[in-house]
Formats: C-alpha cells, structure tokens, sequence
C-alpha cells in the first residue's frame, strides 16, 4: 500500500515470500520439511491466490474466484480471467469467506493444481512425492483446520503439510530480501496483513507469533470497496451493482494520506489549489471497456472528442475511504484502528 502521495494509487501488499521463503533454514525448522522442488506454496488469498513451487523467482497469481456473466452463459476461472475483457461485468463466486476456505470444491477448481504442473512446472504432479504449505489466517477454529487436513491427506495424498500465517511469510521473505537492515537483525517482529476481508496484526517473537497479541479488525479490501460504491451512489451515480468497476477505481486512485486534515482542506479548494481531486473516465463498452483516469492537460480534447464522455469525480474519496482502516468508528464499526491496534499488540 502508498503512503502519503496523491500522485501514487492504493496497491495490494502481495508477500513475495512464496518461493523464496523456502531457502531460509527456518523453515525447515519450524515445519520439518527440507525445501527442495517437490515442495508446492500456496498463500491463499480471498482476492488473490498466490502460489508455485519452491526456489521459483515469482509465484502465480491468480484470481481467486470464479466469473459467470451476467446471464449465466459464461464462466470462467484462473487464466481465463486475467484474459478476458469483459471481467468488469462478471459475477463473483469466492470459495474464501472472512478468510477462511468454505468451498473447496471450488477452490481446487480455481487452484487446478494438475494443469499448473504440466503448463509451468513441466512434470506431472504427484501428491505421495510433494510436501505443501498452505497460509492460514490467525486463530483459524480447529473445525475449519479439520477440513483442511481431511483435503489434503484424503483428498489429495500430499505428504505433508505445513500452515503457517501469510504475516509469518511476508517476515521471513522481507528478511530475506534485506539481511541487513534493522529490520533482519531484530528479535521483535509487527506485521500487518491487511487483506481483502479483515485487518491482522501480528506480533513475533525471535520469529514465534504471540497468539495473545495478535488482533484482527474486520475492515479489508472488502469493506473498502463497498464503502466508496456507497459514497459513490449518494453523491452521484448509482453504482450498486458495480463492485468490480469500483473495486478497480479503488485501488487506482485512492492513497493514504500522511496528513489526513491537511489534505482534506485541500479537497475543498477550486482549480489548481486542489492537487488531489481527480476525474475517472467510465467504461462505455465501445471506446473502453474499463476506464481510464482523465488528466487535466488532455481532459479537453477528449470532451471535444467524445461530448457525451460520461466521467466519475473523485476528490475527498480518494483519502477518506481508506482512513476507515485506521477509523473504522467513522462508519459505525466498533472497533479499534490499525494504529491503536498495534499499540494493544504491543503493550
């Protein structure tokens, strides 16, 4: 995620600890299993599903759920939809819920694990011979661990499984990728996972996680999104049933300011006095299928273009819809910032 800059877009924090992780000796460690190429991670998103074999430079990602059009015709999964152009107008079916896996059958759908074997790993792929590690969330009910275990020993036969936390991944590959900074050589680790369905922040300890100091907020992505639609919709058009276009819209214009007042004083200056206010071109199906963002040195010629070019303003949303996660009592959710949050953790 940015900080601080108007000119910089809200941007998901991917860990990119998928397939590095495993060279750290830690890991070995900790779960017993020695990193080789018959090792398979998998970071589990409810948005994005990471995951590759191990000592591989960049994992896959994909989205994780399944699109179906709008009548019901079409439907698609994985590759299919980073391909499509119509993806704006696809229903969303998540086999994720508050972090936790609730439909596997759709989820082993979406991860295809036997085709990304043969596509990019250029071998078959034999459960009995591969070791796995799947992220988890935090305080994941024993119930729910069950099923998870009964899938992949029943299911699948993978040999072993270790679940650590997407947070406990994300330190050791920012460790690994900067070894000598403070931030490697000390004992005391805060890591905070902002996701796509709630908050978590974790605390570590000489790389143990501290169940008592781990708190979630259930603000996310989600949340997000849904907020900026409502304010969307109040203030100028109805955008209900537009998630996936406002999810877009939120993840490129909106930033965390650095000086929430200072910057919101400056959404209610005219013209040039304001350096945050932007317009969205919206998707028309015929000239773009997605939108773009309309600067204002070429906003001119393109009305003359287009007269009937139909655009979104964006001005205060762009910094309040994301100071939800640090105030989440200013949309009536009772509970504590990202901010206080870490001070509790840490005290």
């Amino acid at each position: 995620m940015e900080f601080g800059s108007p000119q910089a877009p809200l941007q998901l924090a991917v860990p990119s600890a998928v397939g590095a992780v495993t060279q750290h000796h830690l890991l070995e460690t900790v779960s017993g299993i020695e990193p080789s190429n018959t090792t398979l991670i998998i970071d589990n998103g409810a948005y994005i599903s990471k995951f590759g074999v191990a000592n591989q430079d960049r994992p896959r990602m994909l989205p994780n759920y399944v699109g179906k059009s709008k009548t019901g015709k079409r439907r698609m999964v994985g590759d299919e939809l980073l391909e499509t152009k119509d993806i704006l107008s696809m229903h969303q079916t998540r086999p994720v819920e508050r972090g936790y896996i609730i439909n596997w059958e759709l989820q082993k759908e979406i991860w295809n694990i036997d085709g990304y074997f043969k596509t990019k790993v250029r071998r078959p792929f034999v459960a009995a011979d591969t070791d796995l590690i799947l992220t988890e969330a935090p305080m994941i009910p024993n119930s729910l661990r069950r099923v998870t275990d009964e899938q992949v020993f029943e299911e699948y036969g993978f040999r072993s499984l270790f679940s650590p936390s997407s947070a406990f991944l994300a330190m050791i590959g920012h460790r690994l990728s900067r070894p000598n900074s403070e931030f490697a050589v000390s004992p005391c680790h805060v890591i905070v996972d902002c996701g796509y369905s709630s908050t978590t922040i974790s605390l570590f300890l000489d790389e143990v996680r501290l169940n008592y100091a781990t708190l979630r907020i259930n603000a996310g992505g989600k949340l997000l999104t849904n907020y900026l639609k409502e304010m969307i919709s109040y203030r100028q058009y109805d955008v209900s049933d537009e998630t996936s276009l406002i999810n877009m819209i939120k993840e490129k214009l909106c930033f965390v300011s650095n000086d929430f007042a200072n910057d919101l004083n400056k959404t209610k200056q005219r013209g040039r006095a304001n350096p945050i206010k932007r317009e969205y071109v919206l998707p028309d199906n015929v000239t773009t299928t997605e939108g773009y963002i309309l600067h204002e040195e070429e906003a001119a010629a393109k009305r003359r273009e287009n007269p009937e070019l139909q655009t979104l303003v964006m001005n205060n949303e762009r910094i309040c819809v994301p100071e939800v996660l640090f105030h989440p009592s200013d949309i009536g959710l009772n509970q504590c910032g990202i901010a206080e949050a870490i001070a509790v953790a840490i005290g």
